[in-house]
């Protein structure tokens, strides 16, 4: 019976601690679009794969196993779209290689921006929209279901910043 109790003690010792999955310690890192005039702040230790931004709108970064996505882009709002429109617009984006649809929807708008997050069969989506006079500025994480442990302390270092701060530093 002791051995059944401690191989069963183990196990869980054992299981619990392959579940656990943390991330490398934080190394701040800022990406600035010139175009639209905003910056970001992500966590360079995790995403790590950084392609050019080939047009100046926004930029998707990676992980080293290219499960892990940090996308952010900026649009012109010629229409003056409202913040239910972008939303909209978005979730449709989003939905697009996603048959199952969303499973549960967790949403925050007001005038002028959203947050909203949700997940499917497999994956995890997580994006903030803050509508300005002129532009409308997007940044998603995305990341598998399996791996929404690491959520929290993805967005600790992913946000929006202000230009500013980073320009008088």
């Amino acid at each position: 019976m002791k051995f059944i109790s401690l191989t069963v003690i183990l196990f869980l010792l054992l299981g619990i601690s392959a579940v656990k999955e943390d991330l490398p310690p934080t190394a701040a890192a800022v990406y600035c679009n010139a175009r639209f005039e905003y910056c970001f702040t992500y966590d360079a230790n995790v995403f790590n794969k950084v392609p050019p931004d080939t047009y100046a709108n926004g930029i998707t970064i990676a992980d080293s196993t290219g499960t892990l996505f940090l996308e952010c882009y900026a649009s012109s709002n010629p229409y003056q779209l409202t913040v239910a429109d972008v939303l909209e617009e978005n979730l449709q984006y989003l939905m697009r290689n996603e048959p199952s649809g969303p499973k549960t929807i967790k949403e925050f708008k007001d005038e002028t921006s959203y947050r909203i997050s949700f997940e499917t069969e497999e994956t995890f989506f997580s994006q903030e929209m803050i509508l300005e006079k002129f532009y409308y500025k997007v940044l998603t994480i995305r990341l598998p279901l399996r791996k929404r442990a690491l959520f929290r302390q993805i967005t600790a270092s992913s946000h929006f910043v202000e230009r500013e701060t980073i320009v008088s530093r």
